[in-house]
């Protein structure tokens, strides 16, 4: 017998598994264990998978050595790997990687690298703390997630609900439901930002029960919190995107709050969608699924619509509060009166000062980090692009002249103010980034703190948790940032919400891009008016009359649904099709361009005879070059799941791109974007 070895593939992209011989004098190791084996020259790692006959006629070579017991990947978490790699079309060592234990400590972790206290901080804390009663439209929606809990029932519900509306007391109240029963729950939030304030907020009501995962943590409190997890001495675990794979212990439910959100597609292989894990994770415990937003994803509406998830509404804020009254700025108008485009409307210029003279605070929304989207010479047009990436650099302010970033693969070169190309010294900076947002606000607000929430600033761990500290802190204040500011954030002093270029994503090649335009406004709108005082929002936008940002700003969010499906369904776009991406990338463009239009000639002629499946392309990527890389990707596009079927199919047969390496294929099933 041979043991069938999937390999790491931090060690080498190998996209099948391979036969090996016990160790000399050794049992065959059990599938879940971690071995060493000799590939090629050099010695790399894997798991062992399965047990099968030697083939006939081949020298195989022996496992090495064998991991320690505590890297061993447990029996069911082999499982969801190995249905993690067929439903993604992934390399089974891949999968294997994210659902294995993290790296064991070496004794006991100390101090804390992550974002939010040891697990047992808040053992002080008195359980089941007074609660102020639910609402009517809570209890409403509350009662069935409880019986699926109770009943073991693996039931899927959409809980759509305004901003402030009281979606995170549900999550909690079906937490409780959950440990009473002796279960255990998952709550998924879209960005590591927003993990401390519900880790606290859990703690406080199940103590040390509550522990948390996300790729942030230091190795050893991973594990730490892993083990706590696997041993179920905690039954509440809360993270981000990677925690739908947390070895918990009898789940009973899945949250994923702000479900609409790409962040929780995973952008390396496997390609996973948390929302489609929690569900096949869910149906195989007997588990409810919650997917929580104010503004549903289109393939969780259409799922709703058409009764396979059951959808309960919160349709009114806490308390009766109003809504924000919204506004749009027209920024053709406002370059008609002043003959310049400022990142600060006169509006919003006036409607800041009413903050501050109140003390209250604003929350500014800006799509593009850096200082300005790009630099340009005025003399001859020329612009700085990465020499790495088909993309324009991004110009940040700094000491001297500043440099130039891409923001994909992070390049960058100093300013020299100089054009390279003609010599002329007139260069400007063109478009508004948080940079530069941050630095107007503070030339026209003197002495008001104006906070940055980006990328660039919460680069260093714990620093996210910071900047909102010093944020709820201070009024008046102003708080500039990209999406990581729209995004369930609940500062009852914030009084105005703003965007500052609304029709960003509208310029993206992509068919989501009205959707995340309306879902990024109606986010924003949401952080005003969470308190005593009303709020108000702010729009500014070149396309005021665009639908999506009319159904933001009047608040018609079922018509702008509506207008969207329809035109998914005329295009055969997900939710009423299935997409497959496949990108062939090399350092050299004919190479590149040669392996898409042989996967392109050979998914032509599996599709043939299948209504409704069209090959799209080949053709460059919208980003043709990306880390050196040339990119030509191939589209196809049909009813589930037969896209799907027929990728694996050419895939497992190995005639898909012939010669192509498997690490210079990309295959992404229900790709969240096409860039």
């Amino acid at each position: 017998m041979a043991a069938l070895v999937a390999i790491d593939p931090h060690d080498a992209a190998i996209d099948r598994l391979l036969s090996y011989l016990a160790p000399e004098g050794e049992p065959l190791p059990a599938p879940g264990e971690r071995v060493q084996v000799p590939l090629r020259q050099r010695v790399v790692r894997g798991w062992v998978v399965a047990h099968a006959p030697a083939p006939a006629g081949v020298r195989l070579k022996r496992i090495v050595g064998v991991g320690p017991a505590e890297e061993r990947c447990p029996a069911d978490a082999l499982a969801l790997a190995q249905w993690l790699a067929h439903r993604y079309l992934s390399p089974l060592g891949a999968a294997i990687d994210v659902v294995a234990p993290p790296p064991a400590r070496r004794g006991a972790p100390r101090g804390f690298g992550g974002v939010v206290p040891d697990a047992r901080a808040d053992t002080s804390q008195a359980l089941g703390r007074q609660q102020p009663p639910l609402t009517v439209w809570q209890r409403e929606a509350l009662a069935p997630i409880v019986e699926a809990i109770q009943r073991r029932e693996a039931q899927r519900f959409l809980l759509w609900g305004v901003t402030a509306s009281g979606k995170t007391r549900v999550y909690e109240e079906a937490v409780a439901a959950c440990l009473e029963a002796g279960r255990s729950a998952v709550l998924l939030v879209p960005e590591i930002a927003l993990t401390p304030h519900l880790v606290a907020s859990l703690r406080r009501r199940f103590g040390d029960r509550v522990a948390v995962l996300h790729s942030q943590m230091a190795a050893g409190w991973r594990r730490y919190h892993w083990d706590r997890i696997r041993s179920g001495d905690a039954r509440v675990v809360v993270g981000a995107r990677s925690a739908v794979l947390a070895p918990v212990t009898d789940v009973g439910l899945f949250v994923l709050d702000e479900e609409h959100e790409s962040s929780y597609k995973q952008d390396e292989s496997p390609r996973y969608h948390a929302r489609e894990v929690a569900f096949h994770r869910a149906a195989e415990a007997g588990a409810a699924v919650v997917l929580g937003s104010a503004t549903p994803s289109l393939e969780s509406m259409q799922a709703a619509l058409e009764g396979k998830l059951r959808l309960l509404r919160l349709p009114e804020r806490i308390d009766a509060r109003p809504m924000p009254s919204a506004r749009i700025v027209d920024l053709r108008e406002e370059l008609a009166a002043t003959g310049e485009v400022s990142p600060i409307s006169r509006a919003l210029r006036e409607a800041l000062r009413e903050v501050v003279a109140a003390r209250e605070q604003a929350i500014v929304f800006v799509n593009r980090r850096g200082f300005s989207g790009a630099l340009i010479c005025r003399a001859c047009g020329f612009s700085w692009r990465c020499p790495h990436c088909d993309v324009g650099l991004t110009y940040h302010h700094g000491p001297g002249r500043g440099w130039l970033r891409c923001h994909y693969c992070g390049y960058e070169t100093e300013v020299t103010g100089r054009c390279p190309r003609c010599g002329d010294e007139e260069i400007a900076a063109v478009g508004f980034g948080t940079q530069r947002v941050q630095a107007a606000l503070a030339a026209a607000f003197p002495g008001v703190p104006v906070l940055r929430m980006d990328a660039d600033t919460t680069g260093r761990r714990d620093a996210h948790r910071r900047i909102l500290e010093d944020f709820a802190r201070q009024s008046p204040a102003i708080l500039v940032g990209t999406q990581m500011v729209a995004k369930g954030h609940d500062f009852p002093g914030v009084t105005l919400a703003a965007a500052v270029l609304a029709d960003v994503t509208l310029q993206l090649p992509d068919f989501r891009a009205a959707e995340r335009t309306f879902q990024h406004l109606v986010q924003v709108a949401g952080r005003a008016g969470r308190g005593q005082r009303p709020g108000q929002v702010i729009v500014q936008t070149f396309q005021p009359d665009h639908p999506s940002i009319q159904a933001a700003v009047s608040g018609e969010a079922e018509r702008f649904y509506q207008r969207e499906l329809a035109f998914r369904r005329r295009w055969s776009y997900p939710p009423f099709g299935e997409l497959v991406r496949l990108v062939a990338q090399d350092p050299e463009e004919p190479r590149a361009r040669g392996a898409a239009v042989e996967m392109a000639r050979r998914l032509e002629e599996a599709a043939a005879g299948r209504n409704g499946v069209k090959v799209l392309g080949p053709a460059p990527a919208p980003i043709a070059r990306l880390r050196d890389r040339w990119r030509w990707q191939v589209v196809v596009r049909g009813p589930s799941p037969v896209p799907r079927e027929l990728v694996r199919g050419l895939m497992e047969s190995d005639t898909l791109t012939g010669a192509l390496r498997p690490e210079s294929l990309v295959v992404d099933p229900d790709p969240v974007d096409v860039l």
